[in-house]
């Protein structure tokens, strides 16, 4: 394969992997549209690791502000349809660690940590955190897990399901996948053609 040649190889399989990836935004944006935005409220949530009408209010935080009595404190909402993604707000009286979005597709499932949704914005000093799947996915119950620290007064002052504005890119993966496999197959083709230019002289030599 002559160095045109290899350039014009290069070039199709470029232009296969970028429409590829454009065909899977659509069809990431498509899956999204079937979204509803909505508020998920703390009471209709089941809870663990959480207590409400403690007995002491403390530092600006009442009665019926909502604390963790241990690390894995979650909250958990029966979603039966689309999910695209999740916005939270949330004022707590100790830094915010390790928040995290779990979710299950069908009745009985363990949270497992491959279903998860990745956290892609943080602005700790406003309590806002969002995560979002790169398209979205039938849920049968949400698990949020607000934060990691124990002992903590928190108040969800926001929780909102599919927010606006959720971008439908790709993954910083998939865009590696882009840039460098096309590259790497033409290499792969240029390589197998060479094997058989070889096998071929051998053969005329004999």
């Amino acid at each position: 394969m002559s160095k045109k040649q290899f350039a014009r190889v290069v070039a199709i399989l470029y232009l296969a992997a970028l429409l590829a990836a454009a065909g899977l935004c659509g069809v990431r944006a498509k899956a999204r549209k079937t979204c509803t935005e909505q508020t998920l409220t703390a009471a209709d949530a089941q809870w663990s690791s959480i207590r409400d009408n403690h007995p002491v209010a403390w530092a600006g935080y009442d009665a019926e502000s909502l604390v963790t009595t241990d690390t894995d404190g979650y909250l958990v909402w029966n979603i039966d349809g689309p999910v695209s993604g999740l916005r939270m707000q949330v004022r707590s009286s100790q830094p915010i660690r390790d928040p995290a979005l779990y979710y299950t597709t069908a009745e009985g499932q363990d949270y497992q940590s491959g279903k998860t949704f990745a956290l892609v914005e943080s602005i700790p000093e406003q309590g806002v955190y969002v995560f979002a799947l790169p398209g979205a996915t039938k849920v049968h119950q949400l698990r949020l897990d607000p934060t990691s620290s124990a002992g903590a007064f928190f108040e969800l002052e926001e929780v909102t399901l599919n927010p606006a504005g959720l971008k439908n890119g790709l993954q910083t993966s998939e865009w590696l996948f882009v840039l460098v496999a096309p590259l790497l197959a033409a290499l792969a083709l240029q390589e197998v053609i060479s094997l058989f230019r070889k096998e071929k002289d051998w053969k005329e030599l004999e």
